[in-house]
């Protein structure tokens, strides 16, 4: 039987998510691979499409609305790979006990609030050029080692990008 991997989305959900297909076409062999949708998870508008409104009501309730939802949800000690918002609604469930057999978040430049670390083995991802990834001194303070990829904000989206980041799975 296969162990069960969680991807969930960036902050726009399915919208604008066709990037998604290279993470499960490389997984989907070795894991029962579950989509989530973090945008649904949160109880967002579905029907805003500004980047800024969407941010704006994850920050508001929807993070605390998706980690409730991922608690019920996700299978207990299952891999999760978290986008942007994605990593850090998984970071927060394993800090509030979600039993987590590895995090993987790409692009969650919101962790770089975060002051406790949940008791799991951690991968981190983050784009080089990115302008909101925590800085040197978070990353010291969380006994953290992240990998820096080539690119901004969304380079996980990159195709050629996808196999470093599943070799972490």
């Amino acid at each position: 039987m296969k162990s069960v991997l969680v991807i969930l989305s960036d902050l726009w959900g399915v919208q604008h998510s066709e990037w998604i297909k290279y993470y499960y076409e490389e997984l989907k062999d070795e894991f029962e691979v579950n989509f989530l949708d973090s945008r649904a998870l949160a109880g967002i508008d579905p029907d805003l499409d500004s980047e800024k409104a969407i941010h704006e009501q994850f920050i508001a309730k929807g993070i605390d609305v998706a980690v409730h939802r991922l608690m019920e949800l996700s299978p207990v000690g299952s891999t999760i790979i978290g986008f942007s918002i994605g990593g850090l609604i998984a970071w927060k469930a394993a800090l509030e006990g979600l039993p987590v057999k590895k995090l993987i978040a790409v692009s969650s430049t919101r962790l770089r609030y975060e002051n406790r670390k949940p008791p799991v083995d951690i991968n981190l991802f983050y784009g080089d050029s990115d302008q909101y990834k925590p800085e040197k001194k978070w990353f010291e303070q969380m006994s953290l080692h992240p990998q820096m990829l080539q690119g901004g904000h969304d380079t996980y989206k990159k195709a050629e990008l996808v196999k470093m980041i599943t070799e972490a799975v």
